[in-house]
């Protein structure tokens, strides 16, 4: 995996004197993301890239990028892996085309040259983010894969785009010069834990959303357009989703370098490492804490034990979590809260020391209902419908026996469109937002995450929409989190159920496939259940975490007061400090539910310590 810059001149005007030292700061402060290699290119009067290398496949510098056509009137900056090169080299055969390199990267230029940008972009299935460049028009592509495993960061006014893959590289350069805060950006930040794609923390900057691209044409810039769009699927029949998901974890096993698997106590790495094993033979990493109450080890442990597969484990019992979390803070550049990147990150750096890839099982939850609050909110809205015919029903009969009667009550919200919203928000965020922000009440409840205007006819149609509801919000938080962790330590992660066959599988899959009594994925677990012996799996998950009210309230090294309280007045004219400081002294104290306040508390931590190490 890498890291990509550019600046794009909309009037052909390129400042090259600040193009260059824009390009080389960004490439230094990326080098973790590309430790191989590194390279710059001005390319013309419009535009220029740059790019930091961490070699996968042909480790020879034939691989390296910028990448040119041999006429060279192409050119590419990519971030990620493509698995379908073969089925990418069939359409190319009839061109004759002297590859100079083995290399994904290759391909998809070649593909772009022959077939076109537009026409070419949904044929790919893998991990990206691409930066195109035709020189012939002076035409630059920007595209996001699928899923939005890899970052793609974009500035634009007036005069320049400017991509890359740290958020921070694009809001802070010389070619800014007014940089304000937008609070939309702020407003999601506190609700998810991360700005969304589409948003940006900052006005004129957003992250590209996953499957879109957007298209320069000198001082015309497109709308964000998609490629791809997950939604409910006519139904056919499915496809045998054992032998599909073996497929599609063969096909990632591609790699120049040692590959490995990410194995916790859950279902889906669990299977993501038994076909890779059933494969070739691969180390499984896993982690695990001395305190009982976080540790899921054992059962990773059983169950390699059990497959005979290749298990490393390293259990971390006197962890420095304040060094941890500064590498925390520098591993991130863009606000993001979700505290389960500190266990990612201890996670990565172990993996990285035996291999270079790994494979992780992301995904699973969001396209196989795997959350508690799926069930919840799929038996709410059954709930709600029936409430509304008890209700008709009640009325009618009250208005016969001439005396009110009394309906029940049920756990659910008025409108179901509200519980999606709110099923995404960090603990404690909503009853809080209100009074972090208080002038920015008409904002914080951002309609974003769903089209509130939508209205349910069934129940069916509100159950698919809690899906497509994880895929687009929630699942972004944890490919943020997983990248920017793995990146930090220079280990590629790539994440086989989020590939284009198992993301169509998944949506022949209704709630009900997925859901039996309190259990999700039933998919999922049905396969493991083929394959093991025992009850290894139904143990309640218990999550990847740390117990962070406890961090908080004993901070030796004194970093959350520093943060927490530290003045950033770019930030706090949008809060009320006044009420953070109450907070944090009331969790200090454990007064007033100060457990529930601890991720809100993390955010505002984090959001600031972003702040003071990435941009000023």
């Amino acid at each position: 995996m890498c890291g990509i810059v550019g600046v794009y001149s909309k009037v052909g005007r390129l400042n090259k004197e600040k193009t260059t030292l824009f390009l080389d700061k960004s490439l230094v402060e990326m080098r973790f993301r590309g430790p191989d290699s590194s390279k710059k290119e001005i390319l013309d009067n419009y535009y220029a890239s740059g790019f930091v290398r961490l070699a996968i496949r042909d480790l020879s510098d034939n691989g390296m990028q910028p990448m040119q056509t041999n006429c060279k009137k192409h050119t590419i900056t990519f971030n990620g892996e493509i698995y379908n090169t073969t089925f990418l080299l069939e359409k190319l055969k009839p061109y004759n085309i002297s590859f100079n390199s083995t290399t994904d990267t290759e391909i998809i230029l070649y593909l772009f040259k022959y077939f076109g940008f537009e026409k070419s972009i949904n044929l790919l299935d893998g991990i990206f983010s691409i930066a195109y460049y035709n020189h012939i028009t002076n035409e630059l592509f920007l595209a996001r894969d699928r899923a939005g495993t890899k970052p793609l960061y974009i500035y634009h006014d007036s005069n320049n785009i400017i991509f890359s893959s740290h958020y921070n590289h694009v809001v802070k350069n010389d070619f800014v010069t007014n940089r304000k805060v937008d609070i939309n950006g702020l407003s999601a930040y506190i609700k998810l834990g991360y700005v969304p794609s589409g948003y940006g923390f900052y006005k004129n900057s957003f992250l590209l959303p996953q499957g879109t691209y957007i298209k320069i044409n000198k001082n015309t810039v497109s709308k964000i357009i998609p490629f791809y769009t997950y939604k409910k699927a006519k139904k056919t029949e499915k496809e045998n989703l054992k032998q599909l998901i073996h497929k599609t974890v063969t096909e990632q096993l591609i790699s120049d370098v040692p590959i490995g698997t990410f194995l916790s106590g859950g279902i889906d790495s669990s299977i993501i490492t038994l076909y890779a094993n059933k494969t070739q033979n691969v180390k499984a990493f896993t982690i695990g804490f001395s305190d009982k109450q976080y540790d899921e080890s054992k059962t990773a442990e059983q169950f390699a034990k059990q497959k005979n597969i290749t298990f490393q484990k390293k259990i971390f019992d006197s962890i420095n979590y304040f060094e941890l979390i500064e590498d925390n803070i520098k591993a991130f550049s863009e606000p993001f809260s979700d505290y389960s990147s500190l266990p990612t990150l201890l996670l990565s750096k172990f993996t990285k020391k035996q291999v270079t890839v790994a494979l992780s099982g992301d995904g699973g939850d969001e396209l196989f209902y795997g959350y508690s609050r799926n069930i919840k909110y799929g038996n709410q809205a059954k709930l709600l419908i029936s409430n509304k015919l008890t209700k008709i029903f009640k009325i009618a009969l009250s208005k016969t026996l001439k005396k009110p009667l009394k309906l029940p009550v049920y756990e659910v919200l008025s409108n179901p469109n509200d519980a999606l919203i709110e099923s995404n928000y960090i603990t404690s965020s909503k009853s809080l937002a209100k009074k972090i922000i208080p002038h920015c009440t008409k904002n914080i409840y951002f309609d974003f995450l769903v089209d509130k205007s939508i209205s349910f006819k069934n129940e069916k149609e509100f159950l698919e929409q809690i899906r497509i509801n994880e895929f687009y919000y929630h699942l972004q938080r944890i490919l943020i989190k997983v990248d920017r962790a793995s990146m930090y330590h220079s280990l590629e992660v790539r994440v086989p159920l989020l590939s284009n066959a198992i993301i169509n599988a998944s949506l022949q899959y209704e709630f009900e496939d997925c859901i039996n009594n309190d259990k999700g994925k039933i998919p999922l677990r049905n396969i493991l259940k083929e394959e093991i012996k025992g009850d290894l799996f139904n143990l309640p998950k218990k999550g990847f975490t740390l117990p962070l009210e406890k961090l908080i309230n004993n901070d030796k090294s004194g970093i959350f007061k520093k943060y927490i309280l530290a003045e950033t007045p770019e930030i706090d004219n949008f809060f009320d400090t006044n009420y953070i400081k109450k907070m944090y002294n009331n969790h200090l104290n454990k007064q007033h539910n100060y457990k529930q306040t601890s991720w809100l508390l993390w955010s505002i931590f984090s959001l600031k310590a972003w702040y003071l190490n990435h941009m000023k």
